[in-house]
């Protein structure tokens, strides 16, 4: 019964202890471009990616999950286009191009009059040891409302996209003759 008990309690504080460590990663001088938004009624911190780059430190290896979304001054068109580069360790940097519709859920309490796109979502695998993540902003792209997570699932859905920031050619896996 004690070593039971024992058992019980070790499995609960491991998954506690990973449970506190996964969450939303900040970047370097954070409160500078800090907004707050309100998501489906939950409050959220987004960063800004407008004029200059967002800098983040990311300890790996683990995969991220960077959710974007531009914000907007009239809500004229159906869908919208934005874009930004992320850049990892210095590598070549991946073109994140989107094209989303106006998001009703998405407010934000210190700019009413905004309007927010639906936010899109860019996987990144990130290799052991610390890494430096930046996310630049394209010229002729809306202002973009950043957010990185751990990711500690897999990836489901269509929308979804897994990106290698390596220079090897991917790999095609074959499982009951499907590829």
């Amino acid at each position: 019964m004690n070593k039971s008990l024992l058992n019980k309690l070790v499995l609960s504080f491991v998954l506690i202890s990973i449970s506190l460590h996964a969450g939303v990663i900040k970047p370097e001088q954070a409160q500078q471009h800090r907004d707050i938004l309100v998501v489906a009624g939950n409050r959220s911190s987004y960063y800004m990616l407008k004029d200059e780059s967002l800098v983040y430190k990311v300890k790996g290896p683990q995969r991220i999950k960077i959710y974007s979304l531009a914000a907007l001054t009239r809500n004229g068109s159906k869908s919208n286009d934005f874009e930004f580069e992320i850049q990892l360790n210095g590598n070549q940097p991946l073109q994140a191009h989107h094209q989303q519709q106006v998001s009703k859920a998405v407010k934000s309490p210190e700019h009413p009059n905004h309007f927010y796109t639906k936010s899109a979502r860019d996987y990144v695998n990130i290799p052991a040891g610390v890494n430096e993540i930046t996310l630049r902003p394209k010229k002729k792209s809306n202002p973009v409302l950043i957010r990185i997570v751990e990711d500690a699932g897999g990836v489901r859905g269509k929308r979804k996209r897994v990106d290698a920031l390596s220079e090897q050619s991917p790999v095609k896996l074959v499982s009951n003759g499907k590829s």
